[in-house]
């Protein structure tokens, strides 16, 4: 009898990983479906636009306007991201973090964040959106002008915070 169980135990926990190593697989499965069919919307969407789009390593898809590159993050089809990197050579001292607080501060819809090494700055704007294709006309072209006027204005910023 005591064998029995042991058994009967083994079986169900057996039974309990393959279950969660299958919803896993098929979760992870229909994530990449989802990204995919965002990254297709999101290059022929650009390309229509005038853009030449690409995909970077990451799965993001890149394109150029005005001679800077930006970068739609591909995350979920209820969020739009739209990025710009930025180089920072003056390192993690008080008026880039001086900086980066104004323009939080000043911009809706603006992230900024300096990362670790503190040589890049990303500028991103979210949106969340009901349907996939609300990000088409408006939301794009506020997400680029909104992220284009924070990069710049961040210049004067830092300017200011110099003096």
């Amino acid at each position: 009898m005591k064998n029995y169980i042991i058994y009967f135990f083994t079986f169900l926990f057996c039974t309990f990983l393959y279950s969660q190593d299958t919803s896993s697989s098929n979760s992870n499965n229909s994530e990449e479906i989802e990204k995919r069919e965002l990254r297709s919307n999101y290059m022929g969407y650009l390309t229509a636009e005038g853009y030449l789009p690409s995909i970077d390593d990451a799965g993001d898809i890149k394109f150029k306007s005005e001679g800077k590159t930006y970068y739609l993050l591909v995350k979920s089809k209820n969020i739009f991201t739209l990025a710009y990197y930025q180089g920072n050579k003056n390192g993690c001292t008080v008026p880039v973090y001086k900086t980066l607080n104004e323009v939080s501060a000043r911009f809706l819809n603006i992230t900024t964040r300096l990362f670790d090494s503190c040589d890049t700055i990303i500028y991103k704007s979210v949106s969340w959106l009901d349907d996939m294709d609300d990000y088409k006309g408006n939301v794009f072209k506020f997400s680029l002008r909104i992220v284009k006027n924070a990069a710049e204005a961040s210049g004067r910023y830092y300017t200011k915070f110099t003096e």
